[in-house]
């Protein structure tokens, strides 16, 4: 494995702002919603602006939630969310109706 940044593509959020800023650290930056990407990951950033449903239904539908959740809770990679990629990790958000990571 190698130890880029992997920036999950949760379809809400600006991702070349966050992709640019790992790279101008001198970061090896891979943006991707692909599960197969995902669980290759030694690290792990959520962005997202927007809604928490939105997020986890794009995140259930491309196969990233169930790669995400075994990345984070099983092989404990190092893990970043970003606003709504923050609140991603929670039970619930009182702005919607799906459940986060927990």
């Amino acid at each position: 494995m190698n130890d880029r940044i992997t920036i999950v593509d949760t379809g809400t959020g600006n991702l070349l702002s966050v992709a640019t800023a790992f790279r101008k650290l001198g970061a090896e930056v891979c943006v991707t919603s692909q599960a197969a990407e995902i669980q290759r990951a030694t690290r792990l950033v959520l962005p997202g602006v927007g809604s928490l449903d939105d997020a986890m239904l794009a995140l259930t539908q491309s196969g990233a939630k169930a790669a995400i959740d075994h990345r984070v809770r099983e092989a404990r990679v190092p893990t970043l969310g970003i606003c709504l990629g923050l609140q991603m990790f929670t039970l619930r958000s009182e702005e919607g109706q799906s459940p986060g990571f927990g």
